[in-house]
């Protein structure tokens, strides 16, 4: 990993995010580049015939910059590279930072997933859920907290839960959470989740079977349900095996629920998972409908940091 972007938007929430950038820079040895979008809107409140544009505009610059410099000071104290950009907003916010990451061939971008809103500095959150779907670069959302940052508390990452569904399209995660694990020596954790089989799919719903019906559909329930654990354990020990011949550690968990994004957030915070890696997009099966909506949901729901990817082709 060469390069951690971290982008800021002035704001407190949004240095939630240095920790845990900074913990995996001083792993890896990557450079960690601090990015602050100078948005148009800021620039807008003295666009005015009673005010010196230019000269507020400068100020502003200014301001964003010596904010740039303190936070680098902070940062390279803890033995990273820092590199700082100030840049003005072209496009969306998300558009902007999107073309950042591209221009710097960024391994990594390190966001919190929500910001104060300021006077013109609102871009965390929204921006946050925009950029998941723009960059098909692997994103870390840190939830913020509302204490004070402290720079010297920077988090480890010993397990990583990872989220399978049983496609090729979960899979394009397991690279990247491969990488970290590996950076962090942390444990992976595959977990596949899939909805029990109703027993109305053998039955037309609204009709109450009779007695003679319910054991054969009981019957026929089970054997389908069986068959999913089966086929979804042998795809999870193949996985795991590839993973084990790359030098990492892993295990395996099957787990029956309704609601896949419940299980996934109780799953990870119950027990103590340090981190939720999810592909953004994948492709529903007869039990398998979680990766897109779901992804939504945990990243939504959950106070565990999330590293979240997007295909390239969809």
């Amino acid at each position: 990993m060469r390069t951690i972007l971290v982008p800021l938007d002035g704001s407190q929430f949004s240095e939630h995010s240095l920790p845990m950038a900074l913990r995996i820079a001083r792993r890896s040895g990557a450079c960690l580049h601090l990015l602050n979008v100078l948005a148009h809107s800021e620039l807008m409140w003295f666009d005015s015939p009673t005010c010196d544009a230019e000269k507020y505009s400068d100020a502003f610059r200014q301001r964003h910059q010596i904010y740039l410099r303190d936070i680098s000071s902070r940062a390279s104290a803890f033995g990273v590279k820092i590199q700082t950009t100030l840049v003005p907003q072209s496009g969306s916010i998300s558009e902007t930072i999107s073309a950042q990451t591209k221009l710097l061939n960024a391994d990594l971008v390190v966001l919190t997933t929500h910001g104060l809103g300021g006077l013109a500095r609102v871009f965390l959150g929204s921006v946050a859920d925009e950029l998941i779907r723009q960059i098909s670069t692997p994103l870390l959302a840190i939830r913020p907290l509302e204490d004070p940052v402290n720079l010297d508390a920077q988090p480890e990452i010993n397990k990583i839960l990872v989220p399978l569904d049983g496609t090729t399209e979960a899979e394009n995660m397991i690279p990247s959470a491969a990488k970290l694990a590996r950076i962090m020596e942390a444990e992976v954790t595959l977990l596949q989740v899939i909805t029990p089989v109703p027993a109305t799919k053998y039955h037309p719903q609204g009709i109450r079977p009779l007695d003679s019906e319910m054991e054969h559909l009981t019957k026929m329930t089970d054997e389908a349900q069986s068959h999913l654990e089966e086929k979804a354990q042998s795809y999870l020990h193949s996985v795991a095996e590839a993973l084990r011949k790359q030098g990492i550690s892993v295990s395996a968990r099957l787990m029956n629920h309704r609601n896949p994004a419940s299980a996934i957030i109780k799953t990870a915070e119950r027990e103590g998972f340090d981190l939720i890696a999810l592909e953004t997009h994948g492709r529903s099966g007869l039990s398998r409908l979680f990766l897109g909506s779901v992804a939504d949901k945990v990243l939504r729901s959950s106070s565990v940091p999330m590293l979240v990817h997007r295909p390239l082709v969809e």
